[in-house]
């Protein structure tokens, strides 16, 4: 089990701009992440993009096919679950 604090450190360490988005969101860790991966769900709760990360900083989605609305990148690493909202306009 992991504790709070370190579930909080992994969730402030990440960085999601521009947030609102038109096309791109880009996903910046602090440091190199192995082992994870991430799904982006919509308002509905359907799958638009799933994916694994291994020995990456950053990550680049496009979102210029996606509907205009709310977003969910729903991040795994280690077993922990970070949820970030994403707005697309």
């Amino acid at each position: 089990t992991t504790s709070l604090s370190v579930v909080e450190n992994i969730e402030n360490s990440i960085s999601i701009y521009p947030n609102p988005t038109q096309n791109n969101i880009n996903v910046k860790f602090e440091e190199t992440i192995s082992n994870a991966s991430y799904r982006l769900i919509d308002v509905a709760g359907r799958e638009v993009v799933t994916s694994t990360l291994n020995g990456v900083s950053s990550l680049n989605l496009d979102l210029s096919n996606q509907n205009n609305g709310v977003y969910f990148l729903m991040i795994n690493i280690e077993g922990e679950v970070i949820t970030k909202k994403i707005i697309k306009q």
